[in-house]
């Protein structure tokens, strides 16, 4: 059976693109491989499906992994009715898994382990809808039943996707209509909560249980996707623009300039100090990259390129996993080595899909959504693309064997202050702009090259936490070291030198506690003379202060 997105399968809403497959993307990124050398040997089903996606990502022999032989042996460990030994969760984890492979390989016998547990499901599918874990995180399940439908268009596999969309926790409307504002630590203590949730052992409509879940990042995030999910079953735009309306809503009192949402699990406000936890990066990954599949979905792109440049590789250590990460923090971050499946297992799916999603397939052609080097297989593995990144020049260059007719489709990122396109070395005119995207269409010839002069000045912007602001450069946030003095206010916008990036600074009263700054002073009095300061990027700065209180003659 081919394997390719069946566009035109109704009633499913068509999808402006789709994701390339697993192993159709090849790239050279520290902060992956580092992370992929963490969870190469670990079997859990919930890391399956990332390992394997990463292996792809890093390695030349991904078919020779580790990651496959974990998965063939669980998919071996079907039963003869169809399912599993495990639980539906984990369940779930190993089907997902089963199907990175099958995108990779197009071999038969994968899709059949998973259309044998859909058969043994469907006889039981009242009570698999009714798990705790089905009821409150339905996107898993819902995305993996709209997959096997496009590409085999088997009616049942819609009913069951209807049926569970009907009976799970409507999280478009926690999106749109939830109020998330302040703290919840402030109106429902630690204790009030954990005594709530065992009192309502898991019921979805118990107050403390609903509290627990839209309080919680990942949950968010993860409810995003399953909206998402709902709304291509059914064509509603609501369900679509939920993910949006969420993010836009959270992200204004939560969120951290360097991506994601601060203070999971109860949303605590966007102090820089607090912290996120890191398997919310995941997750939050994973809801940009499905959002971005639809139509008008420059915002996911803007927010996935704000976490794969910053939040995911600053979490990422030599040979540990950051469990939390602060963006003002006076120590080196919380880490954990080997243990923590949570933490592995979001951040692996989630990093993988975000640059595996860098180039995604159109029906007529493919699109470049985060300028991200590496070499990508599009137009049914017809054309391979190469990226290419030196300062502010981008080169997408083309090899195929035979000429090809195909759409070119490129984000044209929000960071860049002016921006030049050449085709071939020659400023060209075929281009047309739509919603901050460029578009192409022609013939292509092998070894065509498409140039991106994209201009990065240092940008400052405005928080919404303190009056707080802080600095980018391109896609990158910039950071003031912290390891000797960092009790600064920002005095000025940066500059480009010879040696790299500097800001003007001055001295500040600024208290700290529980090894990270207090709360951000509103425009602090300053002590001292304005001074220039050297800035590096957020992901390369593990001790530093990256939000910064205003001087008074910023």
């Amino acid at each position: 059976m081919p394997l390719k997105p069946v566009f035109d399968k109704a009633p499913l809403t068509m999808l402006t693109s789709q994701p390339l497959r697993a192993g159709q993307a090849r790239v050279n990124l520290p902060a992956l491989t580092r992370l992929y050398a963490q969870v190469e040997n670990r079997r859990e089903p919930l890391l399956l499906e990332g390992t394997f996606r990463l292996a792809c990502l890093v390695k030349a022999d991904a078919m020779q992994s580790p990651a496959v032989t974990a998965i063939r042996e669980a998919a071996a460990a079907q039963r003869e009715d169809g399912s599993f030994a495990l639980t539906i969760e984990d369940s779930v984890y190993v089907l997902r898994a089963v199907w990175a492979l099958y995108e990779a390989e197009a071999k038969k016998e994968d899709l059949t382990v998973l259309l044998r547990w859909f058969q043994w499901a469907a006889k039981l599918w009242d009570d698999i809808a009714a798990d705790e874990y089905v009821r409150a995180f339905p996107a898993d399940l819902l995305e993996l039943l709209e997959k096997v439908y496009r590409i085999t268009g088997i009616p049942a596999m819609l009913k069951l996707a209807r049926t569970l969309s009907a009976s799970t926790m409507n999280w478009s409307g926690v999106l749109t209509a939830t109020p998330i504002q302040t703290p919840v630590s402030k109106a429902v203590s630690a204790e009030e909560l954990d005594a709530g949730l065992k009192k309502e052992n898991g019921d979805l409509e118990g107050y403390y249980t609903r509290l627990a879940l839209t309080t919680n990042a990942a949950a968010l995030a993860d409810g995003a996707r399953a909206a998402l999910a709902r709304g291509w079953l059914n064509g509603s735009a609501t369900e679509m623009n939920a993910a949006k309306t969420g993010w836009e809503k959270i992200s204004r009192y939560h969120g951290a300039i360097c991506g994601g949402l601060t203070a999971n699990p109860m949303l605590a406000g966007g102090n820089p100090s607090t912290g996120i936890f890191n398997d919310t990066l995941g997750a939050w990954a994973e809801a940009f990259v499905c959002a971005g599949m639809g139509a008008h979905a420059v915002w996911a792109w803007d927010e996935l390129e704000r976490l794969v440049f910053n939040a995911l590789p600053a979490c990422v250590e030599e040979t540990r996993v950051q469990l939390v990460q602060r963006v003002n923090s006076l120590v080196a971050q919380e880490t954990q080595q080997g243990s923590f499946a949570l933490t592995l297992g979001r951040l692996a799916r989630g990093y993988a899909l975000a640059i595996q999603s860098a180039v995604t397939a159109w029906v007529d052609g493919f699109a470049v959504n985060m300028l991200i080097p590496g070499k990508y297989a599009v137009c049914d593995n017809k054309i391979v693309l190469t990226i290419d990144a030196q300062g502010e020049r981008y080169a997408i260059k083309m090899h195929m064997k035979n000429d090809q007719k195909a759409f070119f489709h490129m984000r044209l990122p929000a960071w860049a202050s002016s921006s030049e396109i050449l085709v071939n070395g020659a400023p060209t005119a075929e281009y047309r702009l739509v919603d901050g995207c460029i578009g192409i269409e022609r013939v292509w010839h092998d070894g065509d090259e498409i140039v991106a002069v994209l201009e990065q000045p240092v940008m400052r912007h405005s928080s919404a936490y303190h009056q707080a602001t802080y600095l980018t450069r391109g896609p990158q946030v910039l950071a003031l070291s912290a390891d000797g003095d960092w009790a600064y206010a920002l005095c000025g916008n940066g500059k480009v030198t010879e040696s790299g990036v500097t800001a003007s600074f001055a001295p500040i009263a600024w208290k700290k506690g529980n090894n990270a700054p207090v709360d951000v002073p509103v425009l602090p009095e300053l002590t001292g003379d304005i001074r220039a300061l050297p800035l590096t990027p957020y992901a390369d700065t593990p001790v530093r202060i990256a939000l910064f209180p205003q001087g008074d003659k910023a």
